[in-house]
């Protein structure tokens, strides 16, 4: 692979939303019903401390979601090359159909990418004990981070020194 260039830094409008704790959203959703107040107030929290902890939770992420993708990549070529181990044509007509309409394509999430590996290992008989159990532990455990990093929310948690 060539690349040509050079990758410029994007910047994408992104929303820091915050979560704090204590706050008695009982009393908060009272005062809202009442017509005493039109928001839940925070009180005077200062996040300016925030700044870098959220820029580097985005910047883990990004390296998070990177790395999931180059693994999903690198179980896309074994099922491939377990489907196809001819290497004499390894740009058949069938290979390159199920390369990009089934592998590469939106059949497969990478639940199932992951299971036809783990099943791939099995019946290739590639690992054995706790190494197997291992292999499928890891892939759980990367789409789990992906997970929360792709669809989770950052809780920022405000912690006053007591008075």
């Amino acid at each position: 692979m060539q690349i040509v260039g050079r990758m410029k830094r994007i910047e994408l409008p992104i929303s820091r939303s915050f979560a704090t704790r204590p706050i008695d959203i009982w009393e908060a959703r009272k005062k809202l019903a009442s017509g005493e107040c039109t928001k839940i107030p925070l009180g005077s929290i200062d996040f300016s401390c925030c700044g870098k902890e959220l820029d580097q939770a985005r910047t883990n992420g990004g390296l998070i979601i990177w790395s999931a993708i180059c693994l999903e990549q690198k179980l896309e070529r074994v099922i491939t090359r377990y489907m196809f181990p001819n290497t004499e044509a390894p740009n058949g007509r069938g290979r390159k159909f199920f390369e990009s309409n089934i592998v590469k394509g939106d059949i497969l999430s990478y639940a199932a990418k992951k299971r036809l590996a783990v099943n791939l290992v099995n019946d290739a008989g590639l690992l054995k004990g706790k190494d197997k159990d291992e292999f499928s532990r890891v892939l759980k455990k990367v789409m789990d981070f992906r997970n929360a990093f792709a669809h989770g929310g950052i809780e920022y948690i405000v912690v006053q020194a007591a008075s």
